[in-house]
């Protein structure tokens, strides 16, 4: 499956046509709420059911809590709004504690006139849901202990865009937050507590 194969149907063109009002796209009507979640469906079967950019896991999540992602924010893009390259899903702290409206992570200047140039992974210091691999760049060790999944983002042969996603979503607070959740866990002792530390703070590239 890729993002290509997210594809509307004639009337649901018609709704996404409606749907714009003096240039702007209504992301929030009604009559786009099947639309919504039909890119968010596609989408998470293509993340695997995780945020594209931190790789939370959404499996237990209700759909409302796991947003869509614009990767070039429809506030500035509008011609994009709907565009099937700028749509992934990600969880809320990527999309609106921290990415939000931003554009600083692309390059080149800020306008894109077509879908082409919107295609090219090369505008993008971070790496694309659609357009780039994220395990080229991140490797992600996943540790399960008891309720606890500990993530530990590992660059790939010091990927320049690893490195900037991981500081620009501030991954390794994620890494911070789920040891510190460890530090709570009762019925573990402290050189396995150590042992297992060691083994999530291994190599990041």
């Amino acid at each position: 499956m890729t993002y290509l194969e997210l594809e509307f149907t004639d009337a649901e063109k018609v709704l996404i046509d409606a749907a714009w009002l003096d240039g702007v796209l209504d992301w929030s009507s009604e009559s786009l709420m099947p639309i919504r979640s039909k890119i968010r469906i596609h989408h998470r079967l293509l993340q695997k059911d995780s945020c594209c950019y931190c790789k939370k896991d959404f499996a237990d999540d209700h759909p409302l809590a796991v947003d869509i992602e614009h990767v070039l924010p429809k506030s500035k893009y509008k011609g994009l709004a709907i565009c099937r390259v700028n749509l992934s899903v990600a969880c809320k702290r990527c999309n609106m504690r921290i990415k939000k409206d931003r554009q600083d992570f692309i390059i080149g200047g800020m306008d894109f006139s077509s879908e082409d140039e919107a295609s090219d992974p090369g505008r993008y210091l971070i790496i694309h849901p659609n357009l780039d691999v994220y395990a080229d760049h991140i490797g992600v060790k996943l540790i399960k202990l008891e309720e606890l999944l500990l993530r530990r983002y590992v660059k790939v042969d010091s990927s320049l865009k690893a490195q900037y996603t991981i500081e620009y979503f501030d991954l390794r607070s994620l890494e911070v937050d789920e040891l510190d959740e460890l530090q709570g866990i009762e019925g573990m002792d402290g050189s396995d507590r150590a042992n297992l530390i060691r083994l999530l703070l291994g190599p990041t590239d």
